[in-house]
């Protein structure tokens, strides 16, 4: 884990029977739980979102 100005980021990975599925946690404000691509997401929300959500 790494905190940076309140900017909280962590990833790792959950095992879950036969998959590897893997986790990311950033930013300080409201919780938001987002499930899909992790190659996806990450150009689609800016640094101001993940800054005012978790």
């Amino acid at each position: 884990m790494s905190m940076n100005d309140g900017y909280i980021s962590e990833s790792g990975h959950l095992r879950s029977g036969p998959f590897d599925l893997g986790y990311r946690i950033e930013g300080s404000g409201s919780p938001v739980l987002v499930i899909g691509s992790a190659r996806y997401y990450p150009r689609t929300f800016s640094q101001s979102l993940r800054r005012e959500l978790r």
